[in-house]
């Protein structure tokens, strides 16, 4: 499966990733983990850089053709949509997941 992971305020890909998805709990970790991955290293850049960074963020998981799901997320493992995530896998007919973060300013 590839993912992709999808910078939508500088309209870039941040990530493009082959992983081997063998179950919706693989495809659960492989997403929080990407998804975490990105957070915290967006977030120590701006803190570096004094420009402040969002707690919260508003996460997109789709393909090309369809929309699979849309929540927010305060960076706390607890928050995360597990069953939801995992209601997203039995949904995916392509190869491809598209993974797109937006701060919440």
């Amino acid at each position: 499966m590839r993912i992709l992971l999808f910078d939508l305020k500088n309209s870039k890909i941040i990530t493009y990733l082959n992983v081997n998805i063998e179950s919706s709990d693989d495809f659960v970790s492989k997403i929080l983990q990407y998804i975490c991955t990105y957070i915290y290293v967006n977030t120590q850049l701006l803190n570096t850089n004094f420009k402040g960074y969002s707690l919260k963020y508003i996460i997109t998981i789709k393909n090309k053709q369809c929309f699979y799901t849309r929540f927010e997320y305060d960076n706390n493992i607890a928050s995360f949509p597990i069953n939801v995530i995992k209601g997203v896998y039995s949904k995916i007919r392509t190869n491809t997941v598209i993974i797109v973060i937006e701060p919440v300013l």
